[in-house]
């Protein structure tokens, strides 16, 4: 393989996760800069924090994932390589948490 955009590289992955990140943003941030408002607003909505929100709607490809890996050949409801776009999305706004609280301190 020597074209670096073809599907299976880590490009075409990062691409994939891009293209989604792009398209569902605006979705839930309500077209706000802060990327995490979706996260916020159900946390305080459920008294849990930003990342146990997080954590939950991440599991759901988790589990999906580990069912492919368990069995590749099951029917899944949407392509594993959507699922592990969007476990690459969640796993980069972990890090956004992160950083915000490691500037900002836990939030109260």
């Amino acid at each position: 393989m020597t074209n670096p955009m073809m599907p299976g590289t880590f490009e075409w992955m990062e691409f994939e996760a891009k293209l989604i990140r792009e398209a569902k943003g605006p979705e839930y941030t309500f077209h706000s800069t802060n990327r995490l408002r979706n996260f916020d607003d159900v946390a305080g909505a459920i008294n849990a924090t930003p990342e146990q929100v997080l954590f939950t709607y991440m599991y759901k490809h988790f589990s999906s994932i580990a069912s492919y890996c368990g069995d590749p050949d099951r029917k899944m409801s949407e392509p594993i390589e959507s699922r592990i776009a969007d476990m690459i999305n969640y796993l980069l706004l972990l890090y956004l948490m992160v950083h915000r609280r490691n500037v900002n301190g836990p939030k109260d």
